[in-house]
């Protein structure tokens, strides 16, 4: 028999991340995702460096790492930034 699924209170942030209204990556995100296909190395060096400092000096920096081990887990995918960190796998 399969597990119970989650509460919906609990699917819809591992689906979309945290709420984080306040956060400076609002509208940014192509910055924070995982390399593309084709794209070229420096093309995501400048992505990724470019996600890390929008981190750097967000409001929402703290909130953000509280959810962010959680998030990237449940994500199963890597190479995204998350709370100024590139996301290698299901763990950092």
């Amino acid at each position: 028999m399969p597990p119970p699924a989650p509460p919906r209170d609990t699917l819809l942030p591992a689906i979309l991340g945290p709420d984080l209204p306040e956060a400076a990556c609002t509208g940014r995100w192509e910055l924070f995702d995982p390399p593309h296909a084709g794209e070229p190395p420096d093309d995501l060096d400048y992505r990724r460096h470019r996600a890390r400092t929008i981190c750097q000096r967000c409001p929402a920096l703290t909130a953000c790492e509280l959810t962010a081990d959680d998030f990237a887990a449940q994500r199963g995918s890597h190479g995204f930034v998350l709370a100024g960190r590139t996301v290698a796998g299901k763990h950092w």
